[in-house]
């Protein structure tokens, strides 16, 4: 387990970020693009009906609005795993 704050920069905190010696890593997490979707539209429809079939890549993501922007230490975390998993021999992700 690994604490993880977020920078703006590579040389300034972000204001919303724990930092202290505690905080072991820090990563970008300011205005990153996530795959949550801006709007909920549809949201909780496969609890109700089945969901169609995907046959393309872009029946997943119907709504224009797919991707957000955000900002949070949770994303600096995200980005930190990944670069962590990158590392591993041969670049392949923890089992």
């Amino acid at each position: 387990m690994v604490s993880v704050g977020s920078r703006i920069s590579d040389t300034e905190w972000a204001p919303y970020s724990n930092r202290g010696p505690w905080v072991l890593e820090a990563r970008n997490g300011t205005n990153t693009v996530s795959t949550n979707p801006q709007t909920f539209y549809g949201a909780g429809q496969a609890q109700v009906k089945p969901p169609p079939p995907i046959t393309d890549i872009h029946d997943m993501f119907p709504d224009q609005n797919t991707f957000a922007w955000w900002s949070g230490t949770s994303f600096a975390a995200a980005i930190y795993a990944g670069q962590l998993a990158g590392a591993r021999p041969g670049g392949q992700a923890l089992p």
